[in-house]
């Protein structure tokens, strides 16, 4: 990376070189002018015409010694710059793959993890452009061919990337609210008030005012489609709230969700959301409750 910062400054003096001459030689002339008139004072710190002449002949003596070295070692700087293109070209090739196997567009451990996920990209992305970059600079500098391939191929990338972060960002603001009731002992759960969080808060005000561009992703449709799981879901678990179910009954309950060990007391409504295999298990859970509301008869 140095060596290419090098050899991009020493290119670029070299094309500056006759601009920044002219630019000198207008300085020189405005401080002999200067000189001439005797009521004009220098600052103590003002360089002498010769100071000035010295340091601009001490600067191209350097490039011309920087020019050069790089002259002689043009051929192995060549073959170095466009190894590293190879490189880094190889390096997007393989995010561009390994993002088409990572990227989260359905579903997901969590709204957190799939953000964990396009930052860890973004991030690796923007190394990457900046090393584009860099890599770029020495090519048009040394090969003398344009980069505009290198730099924007990884453009597409950073925005899809950039539009998924975007879509999780949105929908975590739901996910953590489900998280939050997760979290409620069942002893406290109203399923009344559990309907409306889903149904109201979260599918209508929240998830159906979203912009159309996030509600285009799958998955802001695995999110509508959890939620609608989860308010029917609510059906059952508002007949389990009913007080014909005591202790015993709730003992062969837990037993047939493969709870038990869990305890009714610290039963927690994301158990019932998330341990539970309700397609089996209903009908024998819904066989307790018809036994409790008989005996309650």
């Amino acid at each position: 990376p140095e060596t290419l910062k090098s050899i991009t400054i020493v290119q670029g003096l070299k094309k500056k070189k006759q601009d920044l001459n002219d630019q000198v030689q207008l300085v020189l002339d405005c401080t002999k002018t200067l000189m001439r008139n005797r009521g004009y004072t220098f600052p103590d710190d003002f360089p002498s015409l010769e100071q000035q002449a010295s340091d601009w002949d001490s600067l191209l003596t350097v490039l011309d010694r920087k020019s050069l070295v790089m002259e002689r070692e043009m051929p192995s700087l060549r073959a170095g710059i466009e190894r590293h293109e190879k490189k880094i070209t190889e390096e997007v090739r393989s995010c561009y793959s390994d993002w088409t196997k990572d990227k989260p567009i359905h579903v997901v451990e969590s709204c957190e993890k799939a953000l964990e996920i396009c930052s860890q990209y973004a991030l690796k992305v923007e190394q990457m452009q900046t090393e584009c970059s860099g890599i770029g600079d020495a090519i048009q500098s040394v090969l003398n061919r344009s980069t505009a391939n290198l730099e924007k191929q990884l453009q597409p990338l950073a925005a899809e990337i950039q539009s998924l972060k975007e879509v999780w960002t949105q929908l975590n603001s739901v996910d953590q609210e489900l998280n939050s009731l997760k979290e409620q002992l069942w002893t406290a759960v109203i399923p009344k008030k559990i309907r409306q969080i889903l149904d109201e808060d979260l599918l209508q005000d929240k998830l159906k005012h979203m912009p159309d561009k996030i509600q285009q992703y799958d998955s802001y449709a695995n999110m509508v489609d959890k939620i609608h799981k989860l308010i029917k879901l609510n059906i059952l678990l508002t007949d389990l709230k009913t007080d014909a179910l005591k202790e015993r009954h709730w003992d062969s309950i837990l037993t047939v969700i493969n709870l038990k060990d869990k305890g009714y007391t610290h039963l927690t409504l994301g158990d019932l959301w998330e341990k539970v295999d309700w397609v089996n298990c209903e009908k024998p859970v819904r066989e307790q409750l018809q036994l409790a509301q008989g005996e309650m008869a």
